[in-house]
This record gives C-alpha cells, structure tokens and sequence, in this order.
C-alpha cells in the first residue's frame, strides 16, 4: 500500500464509530493479521465485534490497525487454548 491518507471510520465496538485520518502503510487486511497472529479471520472478526481489537473500515471493507495487531501479538491478548 502507498503512504495516502484517508479520513476512516474507526469501529471499537460496532455501536461505537468516529471519524479518524489514516496512513495506509499503518493498516493491514484481515487476512494479513491472521497469518501473523496464528488465528482464523473469523476469530479477529469476533474480536472486532467484541471490542478486544480495534478496526477501520473503507466501504465494506475491514482491516487492522498494524499497532493493535502488535499489541496482540505481544501477548496482550490471550488466546484461550
């Protein structure tokens, strides 16, 4: 992606949304993160609408802030086993 910046709809909980500016080299798919964290996209989905993980919205499309993707892959998160 091109460092653009766009003004985004930031989703913390599906009630939840403001209007935010966003880098897009600082944004990742869903199915990016995914591979990174080791889960389903259903499973970042569900943490989407749960509220554990923030996303941004272009249209219909979702993806993640690359900083929350690296909170939950330090560990912040954990994945029940």
């Amino acid at each position: 992606m091109t460092n653009n910046k766009f003004n985004v709809k930031l989703f913390n909980t599906m009630a939840e949304t403001k209007t935010i500016k966003v880098k897009t080299d600082s944004i990742i798919s869903i199915a990016e993160a995914s591979k990174i964290l080791g889960v389903s996209k259903m499973t970042i989905y569900r943490w989407v609408r749960s509220g554990k993980i923030t996303s941004v919205c272009f249209g219909f499309i979702t993806y993640l802030l690359r900083e929350e993707v690296e909170r939950i892959s330090d560990g912040k998160i954990r994945r029940k086993t």
